[in-house]
Formats: structure tokens, sequence, C-alpha cells
């Protein structure tokens, strides 16, 4: 396993749901969560664009600002990724918050499995 899938205690699996495969994301935190429930490849590429813009010294920019899902939101900044519900939730505090580099590695991780065979949705 990689290492900085073991410092966010993430694995990903392959798991066979009425007879087709369903890549999931396990792990005992928030962010995995939030990972789970980002499937769309282009969401995950345009994910990876924002935060390299930051990385490479990017002024706040409202449309790099957020990668969100149905479920969470999750605002860039200069240095971290921070992870809120999208809906029903009357806190502004993060759910959880991680380093722009640890955020950008685990989810080109994601991508690269989600593309990997077999892929998501296959009937087995």
């Amino acid at each position: 396993m990689d290492t900085i899938l073991e410092k966010y205690d993430i694995t990903f699996a392959n798991q066979i749901t009425d007879g087709f495969i369903d890549k999931t994301v396990n792990g005992n935190n928030i962010f995995a969560t939030y990972l789970s429930s980002m499937i769309d490849l282009d969401i995950i590429n345009q994910g990876i664009q924002n935060v390299e813009y930051y990385l490479n010294g990017g002024e706040y920019d409202s449309e790099k600002e957020y990668v969100s899902t149905e479920i969470f939101s999750a605002i860039i900044d200069n240095e971290n990724v921070s992870i809120f519900y999208s809906i029903g939730s009357d806190t502004f505090s993060p759910l959880f918050i991680i380093s722009l580099v640890d955020f950008k590695e685990i989810i080109i991780a994601w991508r690269d499995f989600l593309l990997e065979s077999p892929l998501n949705g296959t009937k087995i």
C-alpha cells in the first residue's frame, strides 16, 4: 500500500454488488467518505488542476476554489483543502482538513484506481 494512503488510513477496493463492480474507498475518516462520493472523472481531473494552480503559486480564483460532489464541498486555499457538507449543515467548521500535496496525491491515486480494469459498474 502507498505510504500516503496509509497515513490517512485509506484503501481502495473492488466490491461486487448485485453482479456489478463497485469501486469503493475504505477508511475511518470523513475524507474517505468524501473520496467515495467523487467518482466523476471530470470532477477529479478539475480538482487536480485546481490544486496544481494553487501549488504553483496561483492567486485566489473563485473558479478554482471548489472541488465539490453532491454531498461535500471541498474548499481549496494556498495550503489546504477543507471538506464541508454541501447541504443540510448549519456549521461552517470544516469536517476534515488536508494539505494540498496530500490531497493531490490521494485523488490522483483514486482516479488511477477508477481507471483500472475492471471499471466501476462493470457487470460480472
